[in-house]
């Protein structure tokens, strides 16, 4: 079978080591599951949710205490640390808290764009594994369609045979053999032409396998044979990673303009000190060390028309990302009505095809030629049964790959898989 020596004619030398474990079909479960472990976006992404997550934690911390020391009014001239009343060595720790509400909105807009990172690793996966299905088929289509073409070029050789047979009779004409050659030929260009297609199909499953695939796929289309009503199907679409990455980064959104809201509460700094001193009172008593406590605070009063505005920004960036997010709803909607009439379509094609169309498509080749040998109808007609036998078995093999591809688009919606 021509499937089976796919790995003849369309697969290079490998440049280094296999993927494959063994040299044995490749399923598409298992193009998938290669496909999503090499896929350096996926974990880009996720390494970006990771580190989010990270700065979200460190976000609600307190600022670090810092400490003061130094030796306070030290006289320059004729004295020493003994000499001046007011002649300390302070030390001192300083606390600084954020405006209230500060520190959770910073951590609340990175756990938001954590989640959207994710959600964007969820739809991007979903993107590689549609691209999987999709190049796997087309892979499939590729074998198939190199079988039935080199299947069909017997016929034509048949048909080349009778015609110099009858020609050497002297029932029919050397014209009828120049064309029964011609088209025999044709059908080599054809079949050239189905082996570079499949060679193509190939290529872009290794590419997205990052390696070229050196076995054929598997012999076998996958069961996808129902798809549930449109009107049960759109419901799902809110669910859609693309669109959980929009609710995540209106969270995110949320978070930034409460942020900016915070700038009108106060930023407080705690003071506590201590004060060492020498020497002694003119009554002969020691000096007493200080202990100092202040609490300072900021009045929002010159910035207030910068923080307005700022949170007029963040206010129309929640709009904004609102409106994105109706938009990518409204695209998925009518993705998914477009895929699934197609596939209704597509459906109602291949039950034609193998109820009538294949059968009746044999029975005239088959017919024609018959009529051929008993001087009814010429070599074109016979030609052109032919031909339309091979188109007809193609066309079939192209509506049974097309249909599980919608079948894997709608998937890719609303995962009507699982």
């Amino acid at each position: 079978m021509y499937a089976r020596i796919a790995i003849a004619v369309i697969c290079t030398a490998v440049a280094g080591g296999s993927v494959f474990a063994q040299e044995s079909p490749l399923s598409l479960e298992e193009a998938q599951r290669i496909a999503l472990s090499t896929e350096p976006k996926v974990q880009a992404l996720n390494a970006e949710a990771a580190a989010l997550i990270n700065l979200s934690v460190a976000d609600r911390k307190l600022p670090d205490v810092q400490v003061r020391t130094g030796l306070m009014n030290f006289p320059l001239e004729h004295g020493g640390f003994r000499s001046e009343g007011m002649t300390h060595l302070s030390v001192g720790l300083r606390q600084s808290v954020p405006p209230r509400g500060r520190r959770t909105a910073l951590a609340n807009e990175k756990t938001g764009l954590a989640t959207q990172k994710r959600e964007l690793a969820n739809s991007r996966a979903r993107d590689v594994t549609l691209q999987v299905r999709n190049a796997w088929l087309e892979s499939y289509f590729g074998d198939h369609a190199v079988e039935l073409v080199s299947e069909s070029r017997s016929l034509f050789v048949e048909l080349v045979r009778v015609a110099r047979s009858l020609y050497s009779v002297g029932t029919r004409n050397q014209n009828d053999v120049l064309q029964a050659e011609l088209e025999l030929s044709k059908l080599d260009d054809r079949l050239l032409q189905v082996k570079q297609s499949r060679r193509e199909s190939y290529a872009a499953l290794g590419r997205l396998l990052d390696q070229p695939v050196t076995v054929a796929v598997l012999d076998e289309l996958p069961d996808w044979s129902t798809v549930p009503p449109l009107a049960d199907l759109q419901d799902r679409l809110i669910q859609h990673p693309i669109i959980s990455a929009s609710n995540a980064q209106l969270e995110a959104d949320n978070a930034r303009y409460d942020i900016e809201k915070s700038a009108f509460n106060p930023l407080w700094t705690f003071d506590l000190a201590y004060s060492y001193r020498d020497g002694q009172l003119p009554n002969d008593t020691p000096r007493s060390d200080f202990v100092s406590a202040t609490v300072s605070f900021n009045v929002p009063i010159w910035g207030r028309e910068r923080e307005v505005r700022r949170m007029s920004a963040a206010s129309a960036q929640k709009e904004s990302t609102a409106l994105n997010r109706s938009l990518l709803l409204r695209e998925l909607r009518y993705e998914l009505v477009v895929a699934h009439s197609r596939w209704e379509t597509l459906s109602n094609r291949k039950e034609l095809y193998e109820q009538n169309m294949i059968r009746q498509s044999d029975d005239h080749a088959q017919a024609t030629l018959a009529a051929y040998r008993n001087k009814l109808v010429g070599m074109t007609d016979v030609v052109r049964s032919y031909i339309e036998q091979i188109d007809t078995q193609i066309a079939h093999l192209r509506l049974r790959v097309d249909r599980l591809k919608t079948w894997a688009q709608i998937d890719s919606l609303v995962e009507i898989g699982k």
